[in-house]
Protein backbone atom coordinates (compact mmCIF):
# COMPACT_ATOMS: atom_id res chain seq x y z
CA UNK A 1 0.00 0.00 0.00
CA UNK A 2 3.18 2.33 0.79
CA UNK A 3 5.60 3.28 -1.52
CA UNK A 4 8.59 5.53 -1.22
CA UNK A 5 8.13 8.92 -3.14
CA UNK A 6 10.95 8.71 -5.50
CA UNK A 7 9.52 5.45 -6.90
CA UNK A 8 6.00 6.42 -7.22
CA UNK A 9 6.71 9.77 -8.63
CA UNK A 10 6.43 8.48 -11.74
CA UNK A 11 3.97 6.02 -11.62
CA UNK A 12 0.12 6.44 -11.92
CA UNK A 13 -1.94 5.93 -9.29
CA UNK A 14 -4.49 2.71 -10.54
CA UNK A 15 -7.73 3.43 -9.05
CA UNK A 16 -7.91 7.15 -10.33
CA UNK A 17 -7.14 5.67 -13.53
CA UNK A 18 -9.86 3.45 -13.76
CA UNK A 19 -12.14 5.74 -11.86
CA UNK A 20 -11.98 7.70 -15.18
CA UNK A 21 -11.27 5.53 -17.99
CA UNK A 22 -14.34 3.70 -20.45
CA UNK A 23 -13.84 1.11 -17.96
CA UNK A 24 -16.00 2.50 -15.30
CA UNK A 25 -19.57 2.14 -16.29
CA UNK A 26 -20.89 4.54 -13.49
CA UNK A 27 -18.41 7.38 -14.64
CA UNK A 28 -21.36 10.08 -16.19
CA UNK A 29 -23.61 9.36 -13.07
CA UNK A 30 -20.77 10.14 -10.46
CA UNK A 31 -19.80 12.75 -12.67
CA UNK A 32 -23.06 14.59 -12.48
CA UNK A 33 -23.28 13.62 -9.26
CA UNK A 34 -20.67 15.29 -7.52
CA UNK A 35 -21.10 18.38 -9.46
CA UNK A 36 -24.41 18.58 -8.32
CA UNK A 37 -23.80 18.24 -4.82
CA UNK A 38 -21.37 20.59 -5.10
CA UNK A 39 -23.03 23.58 -6.75
CA UNK A 40 -26.56 22.65 -5.13
CA UNK A 41 -24.86 23.57 -1.63
CA UNK A 42 -26.13 26.08 0.19
CA UNK A 43 -24.73 26.94 3.71
CA UNK A 44 -26.63 29.43 4.98
CA UNK A 45 -29.92 27.31 4.25
CA UNK A 46 -32.98 29.67 5.56
CA UNK A 47 -30.88 32.22 6.79
CA UNK A 48 -31.64 31.36 10.57
CA UNK A 49 -29.08 33.35 12.80
CA UNK A 50 -26.42 30.36 14.63
CA UNK A 51 -28.30 27.30 13.09
CA UNK A 52 -24.89 26.25 12.59
CA UNK A 53 -24.48 25.83 16.59
CA UNK A 54 -27.52 24.37 16.95
CA UNK A 55 -27.37 21.77 14.27
CA UNK A 56 -24.42 19.57 12.59
CA UNK A 57 -24.07 20.21 8.90
CA UNK A 58 -24.03 16.67 7.44
CA UNK A 59 -23.39 17.91 3.68
CA UNK A 60 -20.29 20.26 4.25
CA UNK A 61 -17.77 17.47 4.77
CA UNK A 62 -19.65 15.80 1.65
CA UNK A 63 -19.75 18.84 -0.56
CA UNK A 64 -15.41 19.57 0.74
CA UNK A 65 -15.27 15.51 -0.67
CA UNK A 66 -16.90 15.71 -4.01
CA UNK A 67 -15.04 18.43 -4.75
CA UNK A 68 -11.82 17.29 -4.30
CA UNK A 69 -12.61 14.12 -6.12
CA UNK A 70 -13.89 16.18 -8.93
CA UNK A 71 -10.37 18.07 -8.54
CA UNK A 72 -8.54 14.83 -8.78
CA UNK A 73 -10.46 12.87 -12.03
CA UNK A 74 -10.34 16.29 -13.68
CA UNK A 75 -6.62 16.67 -13.25
CA UNK A 76 -5.64 12.66 -14.22
CA UNK A 77 -4.31 12.68 -17.53
CA UNK A 78 -5.08 9.44 -19.22
CA UNK A 79 -3.51 10.67 -22.46
CA UNK A 80 -0.34 8.93 -21.86
CA UNK A 81 -1.63 6.05 -19.69
CA UNK A 82 -3.12 2.05 -20.75
CA UNK A 83 -6.60 1.62 -19.00
CA UNK A 84 -7.12 -0.58 -15.94
CA UNK A 85 -9.59 -3.09 -16.23
CA UNK A 86 -11.29 -4.99 -12.90
CA UNK A 87 -8.79 -7.38 -12.34
CA UNK A 88 -5.75 -4.88 -11.98
CA UNK A 89 -4.27 -5.42 -15.92
CA UNK A 90 -4.02 -2.95 -18.51
CA UNK A 91 -5.73 -3.08 -21.91
CA UNK A 92 -2.50 -2.75 -23.57
CA UNK A 93 0.23 -4.80 -25.36
CA UNK A 94 3.79 -4.88 -25.35
CA UNK A 95 3.73 -3.04 -28.98
CA UNK A 96 1.40 -0.12 -27.31
CA UNK A 97 4.32 0.85 -24.82
CA UNK A 98 6.12 2.85 -27.97
CA UNK A 99 3.11 4.66 -28.94
CA UNK A 100 0.14 4.13 -26.48
CA UNK A 101 -3.00 5.94 -27.15
CA UNK A 102 -4.85 5.70 -24.37
CA UNK A 103 -8.34 6.03 -23.46
CA UNK A 104 -9.86 9.50 -22.99
CA UNK A 105 -10.61 10.63 -19.00
CA UNK A 106 -14.67 10.67 -18.92
CA UNK A 107 -14.99 13.23 -16.31
CA UNK A 108 -13.23 15.72 -18.65
CA UNK A 109 -14.85 14.82 -21.46
CA UNK A 110 -18.57 14.97 -19.91
CA UNK A 111 -17.01 18.44 -18.74
CA UNK A 112 -16.12 19.91 -21.86
CA UNK A 113 -19.36 18.80 -23.26
CA UNK A 114 -21.85 20.77 -21.15
CA UNK A 115 -23.04 23.37 -23.40
CA UNK A 116 -26.92 24.26 -21.87
CA UNK A 117 -26.64 27.64 -20.40
CA UNK A 118 -29.62 26.86 -18.14
CA UNK A 119 -26.20 24.50 -16.92
CA UNK A 120 -23.54 27.13 -16.48
CA UNK A 121 -26.03 29.02 -15.05
CA UNK A 122 -26.53 26.79 -12.36
CA UNK A 123 -22.93 26.11 -12.09
CA UNK A 124 -21.69 29.62 -11.78
CA UNK A 125 -24.27 30.71 -8.86
CA UNK A 126 -23.01 27.38 -6.95
CA UNK A 127 -19.80 28.07 -7.22
CA UNK A 128 -20.53 31.93 -6.46
CA UNK A 129 -22.39 31.60 -3.65
CA UNK A 130 -20.04 29.18 -2.45
CA UNK A 131 -17.03 31.71 -2.80
CA UNK A 132 -19.06 35.02 -1.37
CA UNK A 133 -19.65 32.62 1.98
CA UNK A 134 -17.23 33.92 4.38
CA UNK A 135 -17.96 37.54 3.03
CA UNK A 136 -20.99 37.42 4.20
CA UNK A 137 -21.54 40.21 6.89
CA UNK A 138 -24.80 40.36 9.34
CA UNK A 139 -25.89 42.31 12.64
CA UNK A 140 -25.51 39.75 14.47
CA UNK A 141 -21.83 38.84 14.73
CA UNK A 142 -21.00 34.62 13.04
CA UNK A 143 -24.96 34.02 13.11
CA UNK A 144 -23.80 32.46 9.59
CA UNK A 145 -21.86 29.27 8.69
CA UNK A 146 -18.80 30.06 7.09
CA UNK A 147 -17.21 27.40 4.85
CA UNK A 148 -13.49 26.67 4.64
CA UNK A 149 -12.64 25.07 1.37
CA UNK A 150 -12.65 27.96 -1.13
CA UNK A 151 -9.30 26.69 -2.21
CA UNK A 152 -10.85 23.30 -3.87
CA UNK A 153 -13.23 25.94 -4.98
CA UNK A 154 -10.83 28.30 -6.87
CA UNK A 155 -8.87 24.68 -8.48
CA UNK A 156 -12.36 23.16 -9.53
CA UNK A 157 -13.52 26.90 -10.89
CA UNK A 158 -10.00 26.63 -12.79
CA UNK A 159 -10.45 23.41 -14.14
CA UNK A 160 -14.02 24.56 -15.41
CA UNK A 161 -12.78 27.31 -17.35
CA UNK A 162 -10.50 25.19 -18.63
CA UNK A 163 -11.84 22.30 -19.98
CA UNK A 164 -15.14 24.38 -21.53
CA UNK A 165 -13.96 27.37 -23.03
CA UNK A 166 -18.23 27.75 -23.64
CA UNK A 167 -18.36 27.98 -19.99
CA UNK A 168 -15.60 30.25 -19.84
CA UNK A 169 -17.33 32.73 -22.35
CA UNK A 170 -20.52 32.40 -20.60
CA UNK A 171 -19.18 33.33 -17.41
CA UNK A 172 -16.95 36.80 -19.28
CA UNK A 173 -20.74 37.88 -20.70
CA UNK A 174 -22.22 37.32 -17.62
CA UNK A 175 -22.15 40.07 -14.89
CA UNK A 176 -21.91 37.24 -12.64
CA UNK A 177 -18.13 37.74 -13.11
CA UNK A 178 -17.99 39.84 -10.33
CA UNK A 179 -19.66 37.56 -8.13
CA UNK A 180 -16.25 35.62 -8.86
CA UNK A 181 -13.90 38.92 -9.08
CA UNK A 182 -14.51 40.26 -5.27
CA UNK A 183 -14.47 36.79 -3.51
CA UNK A 184 -10.57 35.99 -5.27
CA UNK A 185 -9.58 39.63 -4.47
CA UNK A 186 -10.62 39.00 -1.00
CA UNK A 187 -8.47 35.96 -0.35
CA UNK A 188 -5.96 37.53 -2.11
CA UNK A 189 -5.82 40.17 -0.32
CA UNK A 190 -6.08 37.87 2.74
CA UNK A 191 -3.52 35.25 2.41
CA UNK A 192 -0.92 38.13 0.87
CA UNK A 193 1.39 37.44 3.97
CA UNK A 194 1.00 34.03 4.93
CA UNK A 195 3.63 32.16 3.46
CA UNK A 196 1.50 29.03 3.74
CA UNK A 197 -1.25 30.17 1.93
CA UNK A 198 0.87 30.87 -1.55
CA UNK A 199 -0.71 28.14 -3.26
CA UNK A 200 -4.21 29.80 -2.65
CA UNK A 201 -2.30 32.66 -4.03
CA UNK A 202 -1.36 31.22 -6.76
CA UNK A 203 -4.53 29.73 -8.20
CA UNK A 204 -6.36 33.31 -7.88
CA UNK A 205 -3.88 35.28 -9.74
CA UNK A 206 -3.58 32.48 -12.34
CA UNK A 207 -7.98 32.56 -12.89
CA UNK A 208 -7.82 36.23 -12.64
CA UNK A 209 -4.96 35.72 -15.30
CA UNK A 210 -7.17 33.73 -17.52
CA UNK A 211 -10.36 36.13 -17.49
CA UNK A 212 -8.21 38.99 -18.27
CA UNK A 213 -7.64 37.68 -21.94
CA UNK A 214 -10.77 38.48 -23.14
CA UNK A 215 -12.00 41.40 -23.52
CA UNK A 216 -15.76 41.08 -21.73
CA UNK A 217 -13.34 41.00 -18.17
CA UNK A 218 -12.25 44.58 -18.62
CA UNK A 219 -15.95 45.73 -19.84
CA UNK A 220 -17.34 44.09 -16.89
CA UNK A 221 -14.65 46.22 -14.48
CA UNK A 222 -16.36 49.02 -14.90
CA UNK A 223 -18.96 48.33 -12.98
CA UNK A 224 -19.46 50.93 -9.57
CA UNK A 225 -17.95 48.52 -6.64
CA UNK A 226 -20.87 49.40 -3.77
CA UNK A 227 -20.27 45.94 -2.04
CA UNK A 228 -18.38 46.56 1.21
CA UNK A 229 -16.73 43.49 1.52
CA UNK A 230 -14.11 43.22 4.87
CA UNK A 231 -11.06 43.98 3.71
CA UNK A 232 -7.70 46.09 5.41
CA UNK A 233 -7.96 48.59 1.74
CA UNK A 234 -8.50 52.04 1.85
CA UNK A 235 -11.85 53.68 1.76
CA UNK A 236 -13.14 54.69 -1.96
CA UNK A 237 -15.49 54.89 -4.33
CA UNK A 238 -15.17 53.82 -7.39
CA UNK A 239 -15.28 50.52 -10.06
CA UNK A 240 -14.49 47.27 -9.59
CA UNK A 241 -11.52 48.11 -11.37
CA UNK A 242 -10.25 50.70 -8.89
CA UNK A 243 -10.49 47.55 -6.68
CA UNK A 244 -8.48 45.58 -8.31
CA UNK A 245 -5.38 47.86 -8.38
CA UNK A 246 -5.93 48.78 -5.01
CA UNK A 247 -5.75 44.63 -3.81
CA UNK A 248 -2.89 44.21 -6.01
CA UNK A 249 -0.73 47.49 -4.48
CA UNK A 250 -1.24 45.91 -1.28
CA UNK A 251 -0.16 42.73 -2.51
CA UNK A 252 3.21 44.13 -4.54
CA UNK A 253 4.08 46.42 -1.23
CA UNK A 254 2.81 44.41 1.65
CA UNK A 255 3.16 40.75 0.07
CA UNK A 256 6.28 38.23 1.58
CA UNK A 257 8.86 37.50 -0.87
CA UNK A 258 7.74 34.18 -2.48
CA UNK A 259 4.85 36.41 -4.30
CA UNK A 260 7.92 38.07 -6.23
CA UNK A 261 7.23 35.29 -9.37
CA UNK A 262 3.77 36.49 -9.16
CA UNK A 263 4.25 40.29 -9.99
CA UNK A 264 4.43 40.05 -13.71
CA UNK A 265 1.31 38.47 -13.53
CA UNK A 266 -0.60 40.78 -11.67
CA UNK A 267 1.22 44.10 -13.47
CA UNK A 268 -0.35 41.67 -16.82
CA UNK A 269 -3.73 41.46 -15.91
CA UNK A 270 -3.74 45.20 -15.11
CA UNK A 271 -2.57 45.64 -18.69
CA UNK A 272 -4.95 43.82 -20.42
CA UNK A 273 -7.39 46.14 -18.75
CA UNK A 274 -6.63 49.46 -19.56
CA UNK A 275 -7.49 49.81 -23.22
CA UNK A 276 -11.30 49.43 -22.41
CA UNK A 277 -11.35 50.93 -18.89
CA UNK A 278 -11.85 54.43 -17.92
CA UNK A 279 -9.05 56.33 -16.49
CA UNK A 280 -9.09 54.82 -12.49
CA UNK A 281 -10.99 57.06 -9.85
CA UNK A 282 -8.80 56.16 -7.16
CA UNK A 283 -5.12 55.58 -6.64
CA UNK A 284 -3.15 54.32 -3.29
CA UNK A 285 -1.15 55.91 -1.82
Amino acid sequence: MYLPPAPDSGSTNPWVQFFCSTENRHALPLFTSLLNTVCAYDPVGYGIPYNHLLFSDYREPLVEEAAQVLIVTLDHDSATSTSPTVDGTTTGTAMDDIDPPGPENLFVNYLSRIHREEDFQFILKGIARLLSNPLLQTYLPNSTKKIQFHQELLVLFWKLCDFNKKFLFFVLKSSDVLDILVPILYFLNDARADQSRVGLMHIGVFILLLLSGERNFGVRLNKPYSVRVPMDIPVFTGTHADLLIVVFHKIITSGHQRLQPLFDCLLTIIVNGPPILPPPTHWPC
